[in-house]
């Protein structure tokens, strides 16, 4: 019981560690978050934070891999062959976007690793595993449908992954630049949603069949003072 007690005590200090630390990173980034503030916020010491984690780098990495296992997972296992191949497309793209709202470390992941060339990615990561999934998932949609007429056919499932990824996420990882370039704020709640339409749309309209009925939506609207409306 004792054995058992303990180990439990372990698994809950951890959690409890690792909530504080993605809070930390979150707001901070890595280079500003420090381990003393994350232990101190946590309830424990520094030196036991170091008895899990080497450094700070490696409590990084453990954060990336359990969100990444997490968000991964999640688009792995979305069901959409239920839905017509525009809407399933519409559906992938908006549940990507809102796991950045949900897990605000996924951005800074994404700034992280592409500035430290991809360090914290350790081999317990899920990404480049579940990758081919992705892909896989998003070929059957567009296949379908190009069969109905909805998509252009030919298109490269990886390739388009790859860019559809990048439009989607763009105002959490390029918020900054990008509401300098539209003038609009694309950090706030309504920012945010405008930004998960026309991105989607964006992209649909991409891969859309030149008589394809699934007509894109009006452009983001902007005002004097730089605040978005809901779409």
């Amino acid at each position: 019981m004792t054995t058992i007690r303990a180990q439990n005590t372990k698994r809950e200090t951890i959690s409890r560690l690792l909530a504080v630390a993605e809070r930390e990173f979150g707001a901070k980034g890595l280079e500003g978050a420090r381990v003393d503030d994350i232990a101190r916020a946590a309830g424990v010491t520094k030196q036991l934070v170091y008895n899990y984690y080497r450094s700070k780098d490696e409590l990084f990495a453990s954060l990336l891999d359990e969100a990444s296992a997490q968000a991964m997972s999640e688009m792995v296992e979305l069901e959409l062959d239920h839905l017509p191949a525009p809407q399933a497309l519409r559906t992938f793209l908006n549940h990507h976007f809102d796991q950045y709202r949900r897990y605000p470390l996924l951005g800074l992941t994404v700034m992280e690793e592409n500035r430290q060339h991809g360090m914290h990615i350790s081999s317990r990561n899920k990404f480049p595993e579940l990758t081919p999934s992705l892909v896989e998932k998003l070929r059957v949609i567009l296949e379908r449908g190009a069969a109905t007429g909805d998509f252009r056919s030919g298109i490269d499932p990886a390739a388009f992954l790859a860019t559809s990824v990048l439009i989607t996420a763009g105002c959490f990882v390029n918020c900054h630049c990008l509401s300098v370039m539209m003038g609009v704020d694309l950090s706030t709640v309504d920012g945010m949603d405008a930004w998960r339409a026309h991105s989607a749309d964006f992209v649909l309209a991409a891969v859309r069949a030149s008589e394809s009925g699934d007509s894109p939506r009006p452009s983001i609207p902007r005002s004097a003072g730089a605040v978005l409306v809901p779409m």
